[in-house]
């Protein structure tokens, strides 16, 4: 076994040599079959190697087993340990979520605490292949697409990595049995107390048994197909994203002209990753809200997302954003105004940033100011002689009302200078006449 988990590391090119590793130990076959595994390639592989062990406090004695077994088993191979204890039946309650999905955001929320803290490279849990079948067939009770079907990644970024995930779960206990490992085992996992149980208990067996016995093989071999697919579809998203999708403060769009032209299932994989760029992930975002998203063709309708991301469709494009960017807030803090001078010499050999402009000095009338829009408020926008009035300048950019009303304007004692994430002012350009400079960011 030790040798399918190498070439699994190597494959999908999970570890390194010289990486430091915090690896996820509950005291179970899986997550010792791993450590142990760890440890015999520490001194080949140059390893530094950690365990971190989550008491959730559900099981009595048994809990307390666990964790001292897994101490021992760290005490004797050199490997520090760092133990946590948690009621996890009181934070599922106070969050209001299920005893199960509490115990993984704890688990991780530690898992990912002492790997920054003690700068590790990633992070080892223990999903096998059996895993892997398992969630398949949840995530297609979900009606899950190619993502949920390709099941667990070899790699979540950016730390966690699954070194066990083409072994099965005999495989492991076989392991075990050969190298002297006696692991804990959790009684919970017989019972039919929690929904993966359910399939991993009555609806696997039962198709064994009634289909075919060797469905597992069939369906992990489909997963690896699925997991190709998505491969195609992140690489493919990703340069559409680029090519495509503007981001602006509070929120991520693209132009109708562009999204319309796009093929369904190219509009539901660019929707996922507009969302989980501005949110983080894609959790619990159902399909149907996908599809929903695509379906919307009246200008100015929302579909709400979660509780602060709304998607919206406008006359000129659709748009992920916050909600704040509808409410007006009196208690707004505007942006700081940094400023920095600049010689011509200087000029020649700096990289100006995105979130920052270069004018000239002698251009700037008074004192700098960040403020919202006024009625009657002109620009003259960089290239164009004269002035305009900006709310046709943000039309003519097809920027949403909403948005207007919340851009931030720098401006100097007579105009607006510049337009954040926008354009700058004509008026105080870099000229061959220009003797100072000055940077400003905000």
């Amino acid at each position: 076994m030790i040798e399918q988990v190498k070439a699994t590391i190597e494959k999908q090119q999970l570890i390194k040599q010289g990486d430091h590793i915090v690896v996820g130990v509950s005291g179970g076959p899986d997550s010792m079959a791993l450590l142990h595994i760890l440890i015999r390639l520490r001194a080949k592989w140059h390893l530094t190697i950690e365990a971190i062990h989550v008491h959730h406090g559900l099981r009595g004695a048994a809990a307390d087993g666990d964790m001292a077994y897994v101490k021992r088993f760290c005490e004797a191979y050199d490997v520090p340990c760092h133990i946590f204890k948690e009621d996890i039946r009181g934070i599922a309650a106070q969050t209001h979520t299920s005893i199960e999905e509490a115990g993984r955001n704890v688990r991780y929320h530690h898992f990912e605490a002492v790997r920054s803290a003690v700068g590790a490279d990633s992070i080892a849990v223990a999903h096998h292949m059996n895993d892997v079948v398992e969630t398949f067939f949840i995530n297609l009770f979900r009606g899950a697409g190619i993502d949920g079907l390709a099941a667990i990644a070899y790699r979540r970024e950016p730390y966690i990595i699954r070194p066990l995930l083409d072994v099965s779960r005999q495989n492991i206990e076989a392991y075990c049995a050969a190298n002297g490992i006696d692991p804990r085992h959790d009684e919970t996992n017989q019972q039919d107390l929690y929904y993966r149980n359910g399939v991993r208990q009555k609806l696997i067996p039962y198709i064994k048994s009634t289909f075919d016995p060797n469905i597992e093989q069939k369906i992990y071999r489909t997963t690896q197909l699925f997991k190709e697919e998505r491969r195609f579809w992140q690489h493919h998203t990703q340069k559409l994203s680029e090519r495509y999708v503007e981001t602006f403060p509070g929120g991520i769009g693209i132009a109708l002209t562009h999204f319309e032209a796009l093929e369904t299932a190219e509009k539901r994989h660019l929707f996922r990753k507009m969302i989980a760029d501005v949110r983080g992930d894609i959790r619990n975002v159902p399909a149907a809200r996908i599809d929903a998203m695509i379906e919307l063709k009246e200008a100015g309708k929302r579909i709400d997302i979660d509780e602060q991301w709304l998607m919206i469709r406008n006359a000129e494009n659709v748009e992920i954003i916050m909600r704040s960017m509808f409410e007006t807030n009196s208690n707004e803090v505007a942006p700081q105004i940094e400023t920095q001078l600049l010689s011509m010499a200087d000029y020649e050999h700096y990289i100006r940033k995105e979130s920052e402009i270069i004018v000239d000095v002698n251009c700037i009338v008074g004192k700098l100011e960040v403020r919202h829009r006024k009625p009657g408020d002109r620009f003259s926008p960089l290239g164009m002689q004269g002035t305009k009035k900006l709310k046709d300048f943000l039309i003519d950019l097809k920027i949403p009302q909403y948005r207007r009303d919340k851009l931030w304007l720098v401006c100097d004692g007579e105009k607006i200078i510049w337009i954040p994430g926008y354009r700058m002012s004509d008026r105080v350009k870099v000229t061959k006449n220009t003797e100072l400079l000055m940077i400003i960011r905000i």
